[in-house]
């Protein structure tokens, strides 16, 4: 699992790792996009026991890199039991340009206004995201493609 950690690297910048989950939305809000009808695209996806598998060119594979069986993949999404667990960027693509998100520092939180005067608050980016974006759908400001 990639984890938080601080390095330097050959230029001296310093280099943090964060962890994945915090990258990709959670499987709670990967699973009421899915209802919503948002297409299942991305480069992330949760699968059985809350584990994240990502997708290349040649297949699946664990986040800790070994292997993930494409044929227990195609079974598990025949069985609607894997989740798009969608970026920052996949999610931001996604949203309306107009709409802002902010980073509330003392309360380590992300806040996205809603349209109706209330903020929706998470804890990663990617969740404020998810939540938005299910905002939208679910009060028909946007429609799904």
């Amino acid at each position: 699992m990639l984890t938080a950690q601080v390095a330097r690297n050959n230029h001296g910048f310093c280099i943090r790792r964060m962890e994945l989950q915090k990258q990709v939305c959670s499987l709670e809000l990967a699973k009421k996009l899915k209802e919503l009808g948002v297409k299942q695209e991305s480069l992330f996806y949760w699968v059985k026991e809350n584990r994240l598998v990502y997708k290349t060119q040649t297949g699946f594979y664990l986040e800790n890199g070994a292997g993930f069986s494409n044929d227990l993949f195609n079974e598990l999404e025949i069985y609607n039991a894997t989740f798009s667990a969608f970026t920052v960027a996949e999610l931001g693509e996604m949203l309306p340009s107009a709409m802002t998100l902010t980073r509330k520092t003392v309360e380590n939180s992300w806040r996205y206004p809603s349209l109706n005067g209330d903020s929706l608050y998470e804890k990663t980016e990617a969740d404020a995201r998810a939540k938005m974006l299910i905002y939208l759908i679910k009060n028909n400001f946007i429609t799904i493609k």
